[in-house]
């Protein structure tokens, strides 16, 4: 969705919502199915927001990530 969206020049943030918890004390799942009705047997994960971005930087080049923070099996 997130490549979707860049595609079509529309900005995207994950937001995590699983293991967090909202201003008011609750679970961040319970306050956000109360909000926008979600029906039983789904689960939050994230919430994708979506907008249209004021600029569109470019993208980095793989010279600038930080691999050596990136942790992997080494055989």
């Amino acid at each position: 969705m997130h490549l979707m969206a860049d595609s079509l020049g529309v900005g995207s943030c994950w937001i995590q919502g699983r293991l967090r918890e909202a201003f008011d004390g609750r679970t961040t799942e319970e306050y956000i199915r109360e909000l926008l009705a979600v029906p039983d047997g789904y689960c939050l994960e994230a919430i994708l927001s979506l907008g249209v971005p004021a600029e569109h930087p470019e993208a980095h080049r793989l010279d600038e990530l930080p691999l050596e923070k990136i942790h992997r099996e080494r055989f």
